[in-house]
């Protein structure tokens, strides 16, 4: 099935409208005509987010071939927490090298416009004035990695703190 999706180019940021195929692995064949930029297939997904409404219907019929959650306004964020300044005895901190990972997603128009707020930082520092920092990077991530960081996570040491903050303030506040 051949439908037209009207998209802007990662890479040279110019809108147009573009033809997507989908076959039988569900590949996107076509090229940015204007820099001739190649979408993966994880750019699919973020593709018919963007799609119009006519088109999505269209893709509908073909539910059964992908999962069908990129089909509604929805960004998935995944939040990583590191401990760049460490204040113990020995530089260490006893979590390193285990995963400290929450996924929130954002639904709608605005919790996709907070979501780009968010994404726009790249990452947040806190300092708690006793020589230790945390670092938590914010990434987009689409459905299947979610549920990947999901599973390896090692929770996140309780500073789930941080990120209800950055999601209401962009920024870590203690308040």
């Amino acid at each position: 099935m051949e439908t037209h999706v009207s998209v802007t180019c990662p890479k040279c940021l110019e809108e147009f409208e573009i033809l997507v195929e989908i076959n039988e692995a569900t590949h996107l064949e076509e090229n940015c005509p204007i820099c001739n930029y190649k979408f993966s297939n994880k750019e699919f997904d973020k593709l018919c987010q963007e799609a119009s409404t006519d088109a999505i219907s269209k893709l509908t019929d073909y539910a059964d071939m992908r999962e069908m959650d990129f089909m509604i306004d929805k960004s998935y964020i995944s939040f990583t927490l590191s401990m760049p300044n460490r204040g113990s005895w020995n530089g260490g901190w006893s979590g390193e090298g285990k995963p400290y990972v929450i996924v929130k997603n954002f639904t709608g128009k605005k919790g996709c416009e907070k979501a780009r707020d968010i994404l726009s930082k790249g990452s947040y520092y806190y300092n708690s004035g006793d020589g230790w920092g945390a670092n938590i990077d914010v990434k987009e991530v689409d459905l299947r990695e979610s549920r990947k960081l999901k599973r390896a996570s090692a929770g996140f040491n309780g500073y789930d703190w941080m990120v209800t903050s950055i999601c209401d303030k962009q920024c870590i506040e203690t308040s």
